[in-house]
């Protein structure tokens, strides 16, 4: 049948008058939403930074280990490097004072182990580079602060995970026997970001099960962080974890990339500068709420928001920046998801020259205690 409603008319003038206001008010209500939605956040009119969101106390899992994160900040773009320094300044013992002077209960560092490590059995990680990792650790530890060891930048088990299995399970032995003795507030963090051929093409229990069973050889009860696929909040649908009761899934967050990862030079597709931070933004961040907490009731587990943060680039203004920190903390925080933002400095600084980025740390918010 013919659809004829582009033909019809009302039947008086007085039909088509309320007609005509009510096809205005519609116009203008529609005019209001797109306004609305490519509105940039107003930092300063964002009473709860933070949008409407209200932190509440950490969820807490069905079962297994709670972690107790607190306030949390990435030490990024340090030892990750192949060379520490390459990309801006070398973590200094200073620095772990200064994140826990302002605020911070944890840090997650992201160390290259593989970078340092040989390449034929039995795989030997260089001793310079342990004692590096442990000093960092030792510190950490007389700032009272827990720290994460993530496992990051391991290109090689990404692009060939089959082959790559014993260099892995390997490494994960040597620094699990280095930290046994460490005391509780050292977590491990099994592997960052999978990507590649890595969750895709083999079935990664078998890498991973094998470089668990050597951490609990020495470390039965020390939590350890496991991430699915591209550790975005899709991730978590796939994500199953073993019987294990010192488990933690983990995700990360950059949504959208439009605005974080602008002028950014390593993504495999360039973003233009001078994107705005706005309320359609903020209106995604509560879909993906719905999903971090369905995976909560299904699961009954509680995962790490273990990254999250804007790149700090010429053209992206400090408000957007602290919008955007702000809104993100507290919104998982609103669930009960504690959150460790990306990064102390070096590339999506929130501390640079020596001093914390205008409105940082204040505008990142943690769970309730």
């Amino acid at each position: 049948m013919a659809r004829e409603f582009l033909t019809w008319r009302p039947s008086s003038m007085k039909t088509q008058v309320l007609w005509a206001g009510v096809l205005i008010g519609l116009a203008g209500a529609f005019g209001h939403i797109i306004a609305r939605a490519n509105q940039p956040v107003d930092f300063k009119a964002n009473a709860a930074l933070h949008g409407d969101y209200a932190p509440v106390a950490a969820a807490r899992p069905r079962f297994g280990v709670a972690l107790k994160v607190g306030k949390c900040i990435n030490m990024g773009g340090m030892l990750e490097r192949r060379v520490e320094g390459d990309l801006g300044p070398p973590l200094r013992d200073g620095d772990l004072a200064t994140v826990k002077d302002s605020g911070f209960a944890t840090i997650r560092l992201p160390i290259n182990v593989a970078a340092h490590a040989a390449k034929t059995p039995p795989y030997r990680i260089n001793p310079k580079f342990l004692n590096r990792i442990s000093h960092v650790v030792d510190v950490a530890t007389k700032q009272r602060l827990n720290i994460i060891l993530d496992l990051h930048a391991y290109t090689e088990v990404m692009d060939d995970p089959t082959g790559q299995k014993d260099r892995f399970v390997a490494i994960w032995q040597q620094l699990a026997e280095r930290f046994a003795n460490a005391p509780a507030s050292v977590w491990f963090e099994l592997l960052n970001e999978p990507t590649g051929q890595f969750w895709s093409n083999v079935d990664v229990w078998t890498i991973f099960t094998p470089a668990l069973a050597a951490i609990r050889t020495t470390n039965p009860v020390r939590p350890v962080i496991i991430s699915g696929g591209r550790s975005d909040v899709d991730s978590l649908d796939k994500l199953t974890l073993p019987d294990d009761p010192n488990l933690v899934p983990t995700f990360h967050f950059y949504e959208p990339m439009a605005f974080t990862h602008q002028g950014a030079n390593w993504t495999s597709r360039a973003r233009p500068v001078g994107r705005r931070f706005t309320q359609s933004d903020a209106d995604l961040i509560r879909g993906r709420l719905v999903r971090v907490k369905s995976f909560m009731q299904r699961t009954g587990e509680v995962p790490l928001l273990g990254e999250f943060g804007a790149y700090d680039i010429a053209g992206i203004s400090t408000a957007d920046r602290l919008a955007y920190y702000g809104t993100i903390s507290a919104a998982f925080a609103s669930i009960g998801v504690q959150s460790c933002a990306w990064s102390f400095t070096n590339g999506f600084s929130l501390y640079r020259g020596g001093k914390w980025v205008s409105g940082f740390p204040a505008a990142i918010l943690t769970t309730k205690p």
